[in-house]
């Protein structure tokens, strides 16, 4: 009778043991999930930042040479580059303007990214495998 009492008790710690683990291995799948799906996010929106610096430098260079601005064309090569602009419905009217709008743009990115590394620092605190 006695033995039959042992058995069950450490069959059930077993079970529960078991149960444990499975639990402790989906929480860490799914926190690597999320950092992962972070980390993209970061560098997407690193990569739009950079795209608008990138424009903002085209426009202080134009600027510095004298080029004339022309509305139109500028209009066709942002829709074209993927990132997100938040152009006026009649368009930038000048470099220095359109440089100031990209200059904005990146600084407004770079500060989610921002919210990105808090939001991973956490995460990555609670993870047990690298």
């Amino acid at each position: 009778m006695r033995l039959a009492t042992r058995f069950r008790v450490r069959t059930l710690m077993a079970v529960v043991a078991l149960v444990g683990l499975g639990f402790g291995a989906a929480f860490e799948a799914i926190n690597h999930f999320r950092r992962d799906r972070l980390l993209r996010q970061q560098a997407k929106i690193h990569r739009y930042a950079i795209v608008h610096l990138r424009r903002a430098w085209e426009c202080k260079e134009a600027e510095a040479r004298a080029l004339p601005y022309r509305p139109a064309e500028r209009a066709k090569l942002l829709q074209g580059d993927g990132a997100p602009t938040m152009m006026p419905s009649a368009g930038y009217s000048s470099w220095e303007i359109e440089g100031a709008d990209h200059r904005y743009w990146a600084e407004r990115f770079y500060s989610q990214g921002e919210w990105c590394v808090e939001r991973l620092q956490g995460l990555e605190a609670r993870l047990f495998l690298p």
